[in-house]
């Protein structure tokens, strides 16, 4: 599922790290993630939508030690709720969708995501975020035979670390976030996780005053257990690696469109071919977006759709349609 949320500009000084903002968020959502159900469920890795991407508010310095109040602290506090409608395939019934995650046919589903943060200075914000995935049909079977009806999953929380400006040179600009997951739900403990260590990266090129941007994306996390295996488990998911260029065009300063790719591979454990062999991840994938950010003042919204499909052997069994809405203060 992906995710673009792209954010009203409000001050020209705002407007190179809001633009990255929803590219960071938009390929965060092409990172791989291994959810499923029943072997469906066995990674909960969680979907790269809850990754924060580079703040999008202009920090406010604090006056004075002796003269800060509540109200001023407030002011860099941010939060925000999103949603994510992995929506029909084009050729299927209204009910089901390509689920990517699950390489099937599964339920129309929701991805919920939940972010409070802090922005520390210009170039650090500490966020807190948790999320959920909610399958909104009931009794749609898969190609693989499975029958999968609602349901409403939540995901471990994750702490992040975000340096918005980590490289600054000639028109680069290299936005990286650090996240680790707090092993709170039971399939987590169950699986004898000890922690998810994400590491995201956005090589974003500037081209202003040009309305088009340029750039890479790398996804990084391994993830750590406890030994041994549990009962149950026939392996765990130990590293996802993704990566993928993409191109937008800024139709007008509310209204961005986007042209993303994401490759993607994991290493399993225990693995014959050894402790650095990397596999097949997730599927490859395109998705054309297009998102609309109105100006409400403060309380910024973002509202838009997108077309996804698979990378080198797309069809109308696997394209789908999809929306997403996200609300922040």
């Amino acid at each position: 599922m992906f995710v673009q949320q792209l954010i009203p500009y409000r001050s020209p000084s705002q407007r190179k790290s809001r633009l990255c903002y929803g590219i960071c968020l938009f390929i965060l959502l092409l990172a791989p993630r291994a959810f499923a159900q029943n072997r469906d469920v066995l990674d909960q890795m969680v979907r790269p939508s809850s990754q924060p991407g580079p703040a999008p508010y202009e920090f406010k310095p604090l006056p004075p030690t002796d003269q800060v109040t509540l109200d001023d602290v407030l002011k860099n506090l941010h939060g925000g709720y999103s949603v994510s409608l992995m929506g029909p395939r084009l050729d299927g019934d209204s009910n089901e969708t390509y689920n990517f995650y699950l390489g099937d046919v599964a339920p129309i589903q929701l991805f919920h995501s939940f972010k409070l943060g802090y922005q520390v200075n210009p170039d650090l914000a500490i966020a807190f975020s948790d999320s959920a995935v909610q399958n909104i049909a009931n009794n749609v079977i898969g190609l693989t035979g499975i029958e999968r009806s609602q349901s409403f999953v939540w995901y471990d929380p994750q702490v992040s670390f975000d340096l918005p400006n980590l490289i600054q040179i000639n028109g680069l600009n290299v936005f990286t976030s650090v996240s680790f997951s707090l092993p709170l739900t039971q399939l987590s403990q169950d699986a004898g996780k000890i922690t998810a260590l994400t590491i995201f990266q956005n090589w974003g090129i500037n081209t202003f005053p040009s309305d088009w941007s340029f750039g890479v994306t790398l996804f990084l996390q391994p993830q750590f257990y406890s030994d041994p295996i549990p009962p149950g488990f026939v392996d765990r998911q130990t590293l996802a690696l993704a990566f993928g260029p993409y191109v937008g065009y800024k139709i007008s300063d509310r209204v961005q469109t986007q042209l993303a790719t994401n490759l993607s591979y994991e290493h399993r454990s225990p693995d014959d071919k050894g402790s650095v062999h990397l596999g097949p991840g997730l599927p490859d994938v395109g998705q054309a977006s297009i998102t609309l950010s109105p100006d409400l003042g403060r309380l910024l919204i973002s509202v838009g759709g997108y077309f996804q499909w698979l990378l080198y052997t797309p069809s109308y069994d696997t394209a789908i349609i999809g929306a997403n809405f996200s609300i922040g203060f």
